[in-house]
Parts: C-alpha cells; sequence; structure tokens
C-alpha cells in the first residue's frame, strides 16, 4: 500500500472458527498504519459474547446502508460470494464493481 491511503476500506473476515483465523496481527498493524481500514472477524460456527457472529456477507451488509460507488473484492468459497454478492448490489455496489477470487 503506498505510504498515504485516503480511501476507505474494510476487511470483513469470514471464519468458521478461531483455528480458522489468521494473518490478524498483519491488520491490527495495517489498522494502525493507516486511519481507514477496519478488521472485522465475523465467526459463523463458533458464537461467543463480543463477537460477530454471522455469515460474513450479513455481517458487512448490517455496518452500511449505502455503498453507491463502492468496490467489492470477494474472497472465498462459491457459495459465499454467491450469498454476499446480491446483499452489495442491493446496498448499491454495482454488478460490475464486485470481484470475486473463488
Amino acid at each position: 500500500m503506498p505510504e498515504t491511503w485516503d480511501n476507505r476500506f474494510d476487511v470483513y473476515f469470514g471464519v468458521r472458527a478461531s483455528r480458522d483465523l489468521y494473518m490478524v496481527e498483519d491488520f491490527r498493524e495495517l489498522s494502525m498504519l493507516y486511519a481507514s481500514p477496519s478488521f472485522v472477524p465475523v465467526w459463523s460456527q463458533q458464537a461467543q459474547a463480543g463477537r460477530r457472529s454471522d455469515q460474513v456477507g450479513a455481517g458487512a451488509d448490517e455496518d452500511f446502508n449505502d455503498r453507491d460507488g463502492w468496490k467489492a473484492h470477494l474472497a472465498g468459497p462459491p457459495a459465499m460470494i454467491d450469498a454476499t454478492a446480491p446483499l452489495l448490489i442491493r446496498r448499491g455496489v454495482r454488478a460490475a464493481d464486485i470481484h470475486a477470487e473463488r
């Protein structure tokens, strides 16, 4: 990333259980270097108090109302991508601005 980064970005990291989380320190470090990034782990199967528990797309969908002009980069299993893309479109992300790596 460039030294100055003015664009907002949010990383929603969907995991089934804590053992699936990785690179947490790298994301925390990015959050300290840049003003805009947020790192939000979302657990789908290991709910506990103080943690976000849901499907990752639904978790991100709750946090933002209008995403007009946003770009989305999705990586994960096809079912997650297929479930998340329509949520993003409904909130204003253009289909052409949704990029997926399956």
